[in-house]
């Protein structure tokens, strides 16, 4: 790919001239890998999601984009809403804060509810050599565009605390309390709480103290929920190894004393074992179940979309329970609505390779009942071709599932190819959402998820399934997937001042 001029790429979207704007989506939208129902960029990149909420009986999804392709450094706010998760509507409207410039970057913010109006705390970052991290608060219209000024209500500089971004706001006793990660003074990762009572006026509280021991220089994206009386905080690190930063996310669960922020909790415990899980975000829907998305990519990443323009989407939205104590994941309930032709088939798995009939596709939802098992290790192969397949892989014995991507097609940059997850239970069922780039994977009915990006091409569309040893009995049902995005008629730029 060609390189990108200052000026193209801090060139505003609406300065782009029709001819180039038909040009970009053309090439966004005859990609290959174009994902059929995912959330994902109209162009550009995706870069996290700055806004999640049901108010006003609507879903406003709200996505910091950069919309000129995948070298574009001027960000926008683009979001997404509808009265169904499953059926959304893009808001035709870029819009850009007053506050961003070429001086000055755009990043992750929390939607939040106050006196019945609707407003987002977010973060902006200085291009110093050393950076200034800034909170703003702007209030929104019923639509979600920017009614009100984004007023400064938290500034750090190299002071106690460093690269404090990530805004989660949520309520507690009356009060709002943001929880922000970053980075104390001894350069280890934090979690920092304020409080108000007005959207415009916070008071710092302290730091989450915790008992973790862990090498992280940074803690990014916390959120904070109470589920059947237990605190989470969900957050991820970032650890430096040698030339290269480690980025993991998951979670805690206990109990956060919120008059000094002590939280007794649990060990963490990863939320997702597949390769392309980050940032994730959760909120309450209309029936008040706690929903999850996160952003299906990693950063310092490349993949294979952005030759085409684009990159990133969000996961499928899981549902949080708890357990026995355990914490699963389980594919929202509206999404069986996307459902269509329906296949199913009952049979044996043994150690001869067979393509199962007329099983195939690239943009699916496979569902696996093991009913008998005798197998030492039982394989799936699915977006199979004569030359690609993403392996699936269940060993009886350590009671693992591995996925291994290493020959699913061409590969981001940098990657690791094979992953694994240890059950707490034998393997009786996997539910796995294959789409056009991308394939989450269900294991015991939310016991443990995989997510992660695979890039096959068209042609590599089979589904087969061996042992190594023995046979394993099941039965597998196939749904095709609709879309969930209406497609807009047009789309506007607005620049808010």
């Amino acid at each position: 790919m060609r390189t990108w001029t200052e000026k193209e790429q801090f060139q505003h979207y609406e300065d782009l001239t029709p001819e180039e704007v038909e040009a970009l989506k053309e090439k966004v939208n005859t990609s290959i890998y174009r994902q059929t129902y995912h959330i994902q960029p109209p162009t550009g990149v995706m870069q996290q999601m700055s806004g999640l909420i049901f108010y006003n009986h609507t879903y406003f999804i709200q996505t910091v984009n950069f919309p000129n392709g995948t070298d574009h450094q001027l960000p926008y706010w683009y979001h997404f809403k509808g009265d169904q998760l499953t059926h959304l509507k893009p808001h035709h409207t870029y819009m850009t804060p007053e506050i961003i410039d070429q001086d000055r970057r755009l990043g992750d913010g929390s939607s939040f509810i106050y006196d019945n109006d609707l407003y987002m705390m977010f973060t902006t970052v200085s291009n110093d050599d050393e950076p200034i991290y800034k909170q703003h608060v702007a209030k929104l219209t019923n639509d979600g565009s920017i009614l009100k000024q984004q007023e400064v209500v938290i500034t750090h500089d190299q002071g106690d605390f460093n690269m404090v971004r990530d805004p989660n706001v949520v309520m507690h006793e009356g009060r709002m309390y943001a929880f922000l990660g970053g980075q104390n003074q001894e350069g280890k990762g934090t979690i920092i709480v304020y409080k108000a009572v007005h959207p415009f006026q916070w008071t710092y509280v302290g730091e989450v103290q915790t008992s973790f021991v862990d090498e992280s220089i940074r803690r990014v994206a916390p959120d904070y929920f109470r589920l059947n009386h237990l605190d989470f905080i969900i957050y991820g690190f970032e650890e430096k190894h040698q030339a290269s930063t480690r980025y993991l996310t998951g979670y805690a669960k206990g109990m956060l004393e919120f008059n000094d922020m002590t939280f007794t909790h649990s060990d963490f415990k990863t939320l997702d074992d597949g390769f392309d899980f980050y940032a994730p975000k959760t909120f309450l829907n209309e029936h008040k179940a706690r929903v999850l998305f996160a952003n299906m990519s990693m950063p310092d990443v490349t993949y294979l979309s952005d030759k085409d323009q684009w990159r990133n989407c969000l996961t499928v939205p899981r549902v949080l329970t708890i357990e026995n104590g355990d914490l699963k994941q389980r594919p929202l309930e509206d999404l069986k609505s996307l459902r269509y032709n329906e296949e199913t088939a009952l049979g044996y798995a043994t150690k001869f390779n067979r393509q199962l009939h007329p099983f195939e596709g690239t943009e699916y939802e496979l569902i696996v009942d093991i009913l008998e098992n005798d197998a030492t290790e039982l394989y799936f192969e699915l977006r199979a071709s004569k030359f690609e397949a993403t392996h699936i892989i269940y060993n009886k014995r350590l009671n693992q599932l591995t996925l291994d991507r290493s020959e699913s097609g061409p590969l981001p940059e940098p990657c690791e190819t094979r992953t694994s997850t240890t059950l707490k239970e034998e393997l009786k069922q996997l539910r796995i959402f294959v789409d056009a780039s991308s394939i989450e994977i269900f294991c015991n009915d939310g016991e443990r998820v995989l997510s992660s990006r695979i890039f096959p091409s068209k042609d590599s569309k089979y589904i087969r399934t061996s042992t190594e040893s023995g046979q394993v009995y099941m039965k597998l049902t196939k749904y095709d997937l609709k879309s969930i995005i209406e497609e807009p008629e047009q789309e506007e730029s607005q620049d808010e001042s």
